[in-house]
């Protein structure tokens, strides 16, 4: 875990296996997850189940979505929020169902360079 005020890396989860799979490691993660954090992962860690176990625990997350999976559905329009160096922003409301069968609102941010 990377704490950007210290600049430092503060935490982390270790595998003396080099041939693990990253998300085999998550559930140790996951119990250091808490109310108020923000999380950025890459699409590796766009599962349902790391998703919804974050909102539950009140941690802020931010994503890159991967192609299959969860498959978000769209809750809303896709409206455009702003534009930056790099392209355009947009900001779409979508849900997915977790696998308890509840429903999980998520926003989705997408830029079109």
């Amino acid at each position: 875990m990377f704490d950007p005020d210290l600049g430092l890396v503060v935490d982390l989860e270790t595998c003396e296996d080099a041939h693990a799979q990253e998300r085999t490691l998550v559930p140790a993660v996951l119990e250091r997850v808490r109310a108020g954090d923000l999380w950025i992962g890459d699409r590796n860690f766009c599962t349902r189940a790391i998703l919804t176990a974050m909102v539950a625990r009140g941690a802020a997350l931010l994503i890159r979505e991967h192609g299959a999976s969860p498959n978000p559905t769209p809750a809303g329009r896709r409206r455009k929020v702003g534009r930056g160096e790099t392209g355009v922003a947009y900001e779409q409301a979508v849900t997915i169902e977790t696998e308890a069968g509840e429903t999980l609102a998520l926003r989705r941010i997408e830029l079109d360079a």
